[in-house]
């Protein structure tokens, strides 16, 4: 055995040859996360094993770099597998790294041991550098490959951004501080820069030496942490051997992740403009649209619709949702997300004058690091649970198109092919227990004797089988039943008079859209007094079954008295109407980006 003090005196060598590379405090390094989130395993497979996991919980720094020195008396010569001929992760790492190209790499390999992956590397023209724990080894190799040093992986004393390419093989289980590790590789891999990481998997290979040990879902939520997972698979240690290693391939991306959970198909036009808007600013986005057995709405979600939307828009998607992802996004409440581990936004999806509306309830807001409300109003619902989140107010993204470009009525008639010269009465009613129509339908059958209606049903009444009776009531009492894809924006346009289910968002949608509507509301409520927020009486006259129907529309045809009130404060209910609604969700989305990525 090779004297100690030797040992030493060769490692303070290599130390004192890095200081004009990087000043730094190795120990610091080694010691700066907690111990509780290092994951080090449980089971040990003798008692020297465990003996070493415990003094590394415990941080005791000085007896593991003692452990580090005794160990390098064992590896004066070279072992099987330390053979490039015989490790496939190496042949591995070659054929990728040879597959990138001719352009010249930065290169660098934590735990090069004998170099031989190296100098094949070397050989196709890359400039190659190796970290070891060895000391012997180090000195060994610097007489071939000058760019090889005594480091640890928790403290790589190499530039920020320096490296196109980072390997660590067979490293992750044996670092003292595996935060630390990770941290040090996505700090000197340059932007888009790509590491390469191979890890025992479970213990089908085994070292007294092993720290932790990884299954694929831990070591994908480690390296998810500060890097990019890009593959993940099984490979064999050796040639010959069974698949008993995992081999990572991730990126240092420049791009946040950020997945838009789908519960409903009609959510996708609720999210696209912000998808749009991110995808142009560099933002790594997609839609999540998980089939029903996996999905957390289960049955509800019309998944084939969804997916057939996503083709025809060629929207990118994926039918598994990322943990991981440093941004995701619902319109529901916070179970919707509770496959992700980091940031949380809620995007507001209609506005509703109801006291049990959900977008001002508690459950809107609970759970969420941030909220991406329409107005004041919301703000000032929910101003009881925000405290400790981000909140902005955005207003209707979707509906900026409509603001820069407002559609004329003539050519949404001509479209139609609606020629008539009664006034046009768009009726807007909701599909759940408040909906209006089999409730009004004997006062609803009436109105064709005096004015054109068409009907504009909410989405759901059209995709769910159980609604077939208030569709067939809607064809029969309308002139025209839109599809339920037809653009809002122009069934409000085309209104002379709209007819509104008051529960509905299109409660306050309408008038945002078209300032000039009169607007008659109906409840399936006794007592609305006790159902509404006062801001229902407000906004506009609201009447129930027992009112007269058509008398009620003569007079609001006549003089709506609510017009002035609803010009004048609609933006009070879902924000600006000047068409920048998705500026201001990117800007947003630009400061919850810098949150996120600092957790």
């Amino acid at each position: 055995m090779i004297p100690l003090s030797f040992r030493y005196s060769i490692v303070r060598y290599i130390q004192d040859a890095l200081k004009n590379k990087k000043k730094t405090s190795y120990k610091s390094a080694l010691t700066s996360y907690t111990r509780e989130t290092a994951l080090y395993r449980n089971s040990f497979i003798s008692g020297e094993n465990k003996f070493l996991v415990q003094k590394a919980q415990s941080g005791d720094y000085n007896y593991f770099i003692k452990h580090l020195a005794n160990q390098d008396y064992k590896y004066q010569n070279l072992w099987d597998d330390e053979y490039f001929e015989n490790r496939y992760g190496m042949q591995k790492i070659y054929n990728l790294i040879q597959q990138q190209g001719n352009n010249k790499l930065r290169i660098l390999d934590i735990g090069c041991g004998n170099c031989k992956l190296l100098e094949k590397l070397k050989g196709l023209g890359h400039d190659v550098y190796g970290i070891d724990l060895s000391a012997l080894r180090v000195l060994k190799n610097r007489q071939k490959l000058k760019n090889i040093v005594f480091a640890y992986a928790e403290d790589i004393p190499f530039e920020d951004d320096f490296f196109d390419i980072v390997i660590a093989q067979e490293v992750l289980e044996h670092v003292f501080n595996l935060e630390s590790s990770l941290s040090e590789i996505k700090r000197i891999l340059k932007p888009d820069g790509i590491s390469y990481i191979q890890v025992p998997y479970l213990n089908y290979v085994e070292s007294v030496n092993h720290l932790r040990v990884f299954s694929e879902e831990t070591l994908n939520y480690w390296i998810n942490k500060y890097l990019k997972v890009e593959n993940i698979e099984l490979i064999p240690y050796k040639i010959g051997n069974k698949a008993n290693n995992i081999f990572v391939t991730a990126k240092k991306s420049k791009q946040v992740d950020v997945e838009f959970y789908l519960m409903d198909a009609f959510e996708i036009y609720q999210f696209l403009p912000i998808y749009k808007a991110l995808e142009e600013n560099n933002f790594c986005v997609k839609f999540i649209c998980e089939p029903c057995n996996i999905n957390l709405a289960k049955d509800w979600f019309d998944y084939e619709t969804a997916k057939s939307i996503l083709n025809d828009e060629n929207l990118k998607y994926s039918e598994k949702a990322n943990p991981y992802a440093e941004i995701a996004v619902t319109t529901q409440r916070i179970y919707y997300l509770s496959k992700y581990l980091n940031f949380k936004v809620n995007l507001q999806y209609g506005a509703g004058l109801n006291k049990n509306n959900f977008c001002s309830t508690k459950k809107a807001t609970e759970g969420f690091d941030a909220r991406l409300i329409y107005g004041d109003y919301t703000r000032e619902k929910i101003k009881d649970y925000i405290k400790g989140k981000s909140i902005y107010e955005i207003g209707i993204p979707k509906h900026d198109d409509f603001f820069n470009s407002p559609p004329k009525k003539t050519d949404i008639k001509n479209e139609l092919c609606i020629n008539t010269e009664k006034k046009i009465l768009v009726y807007f009613p909701t599909w759940d227990e408040d909906s209006s129509i089999q409730i009004f339908y004997e006062q609803l059958k009436n109105l064709r004797e005096e004015y054109f209606v068409v009907s504009k049903a909410h989405h759901c009444t059209y995709r769910l089988k159980e609604k077939k009776t208030d569709l067939d009531i809607l064809n029969e009492i309308s002139d025209i039943v839109l599809e339920g894809n037809y653009s809002f924006s122009k069934a409000a346009v085309l209104a002379d008079i709209a007819l509104i289910d008051a529960k509905s968002g299109a409660s306050c949608e309408v008038p945002y859209l078209n300032p000039d509507v009169h607007i008659l509301y109906l409840t399936v409520k006794e007592h609305p007094e006790n159902y509404f927020w006062n801001n229902i009486f407000q906004v506009g006259k609201l009447i129930c079954p027992q009112n007269d129907l058509i008398k009620e529309l003569h007079q609001i045809e006549s003089i709506d008295s609510y017009v002035e009130y609803r010009k004048n404060k609609i933006s009070y209910y879902l924000g600006p109407r000047d068409g920048k609604s998705t500026s201001r969700a990117l800007a947003a989305f630009q400061d919850i980006s810098k949150n996120s990525l600092k957790r």
